[in-house]
């Protein structure tokens, strides 16, 4: 893992309050529908029925719980590698946890819909314009001195751990480490390619969640045997230099028994039974000697031991590289 790499509580602020605004940030990202005509827009793009006694009512304080988030995604804008969708889209996760706070469901639930309604309805209208404003700021952005990222990108992902056999979505997150600005990045895995439907390309990438059915990767050990890791990921950004980490991911061990659990010189037989360490199920695998296959696990297994040799290592071989190999019984020395 990159020292400078930083995974970091899921609670974090997705667009960090303390950024530095850029200079080449438009006035206002934010032209939506004008007050008058949110109610009719609501209604033919959304279907959606705003109250027009909330609107008047609650419509100005909306506006000022938006406001600081609509400095942000106008900065947003200013990044060379942002497009003004994935700038919306950090907008609109944002602005989806205001009415919770300013109205929450269990004080009003009128008016938690109201607040959630205007949201999206305020958004749609954002979105209809934001390219605009992007191309101004990208504009301006173009005629400054090119930035120089000798840092890689802080990074951070949800959830911090990815459970076992979790499948559920996962989201990695990435901000410049100087400026504490969102980046748009990819998120690369090896030898897998990923979809991520959240993405309008599809590409895996910061702040858009996708589902993760990671492949374990297999690392020798000092045993002379592999062990089973979690894959490394890259984020990578133009400009930035990559940040490489193993996924934070949970490794069960397999649980190995043999019995009986010492061996004779002549006839043998014996039972090797393995279980996963998290849920209790019996791995499958090969039951190796040496470099021989003797048998497989969870089944009685003969074997002969000549007298007078040296027995090699006795050791698992399991099917899935979710799991490590294990020395069962070392060889005899």
């Amino acid at each position: 893992m990159l020292p400078a790499l930083i995974l970091l509580l899921a609670t974090r602020e997705l667009f960090p309050s303390n950024y530095t605004p850029s200079p080449c940030a438009v006035e206002n990202s934010c032209i939506s529908f004008p007050d008058s005509s949110m109610k009719s827009a609501g209604f033919q793009f959304l279907g959606l029925n705003l109250d027009a006694v909330w609107l008047e009512k609650h419509g100005p304080e909306m506006k000022a719980a938006m406001a600081p988030f609509c400095r942000k995604h106008a900065t947003c804008q200013t990044v060379p590698t942002n497009s003004y969708m994935f700038c919306d889209d950090v907008l609109t996760t944002e602005a989806h946890t205001l009415c919770d706070k300013m109205f929450p469901r269990d004080k009003s639930a009128s008016d938690s819909e109201q607040c959630k309604a205007w949201i999206e309805v305020y958004l749609m209208g954002v979105d209809q314009n934001a390219i605009n404003s992007w191309k101004t700021a990208q504009a301006c952005t173009k005629k400054q001195p090119p930035a120089v990222h000798a840092k890689p990108l802080e990074v951070w992902m949800s959830p911090e751990s990815i459970p076992y056999d979790y499948k559920g979505q996962v989201t990695f997150y990435a901000v410049d480490p100087d400026t504490h600005v969102p980046v748009l990045a990819r998120v690369l895995l090896p030898d897998q390619t990923i979809y991520a439907p959240a993405n309008p390309s599809g590409e895996t990438a910061t702040y858009y969640p996708f589902a993760l059915p990671f492949k374990y990767a297999r690392v020798p050990n000092k045993e002379g045997h592999t062990d089973a890791i979690p894959p490394m990921v890259t984020i990578s950004a133009p400009g930035y230099p990559d940040t490489t980490f193993c996924l934070p991911a949970v490794v069960p061990k397999a649980i190995v028994e043999m019995t009986p659990a010492t061996l004779r010189a002549g006839k043998n037989e014996m039972t090797v039974t393995a279980r996963d360490s998290v849920n209790g199920k019996a791995i499958d695998g090969r039951v190796m000697m040496g470099s021989d296959e003797i048998g497989f696990t969870n089944q009685p297994i003969a074997i002969d031991v000549k007298p007078g040799t040296k027995r090699p290592e006795i050791w698992l071989k399991p099917y899935l590289d979710r799991y490590s190999d294990v020395v069962i019984v070392p060889a005899e020395k």
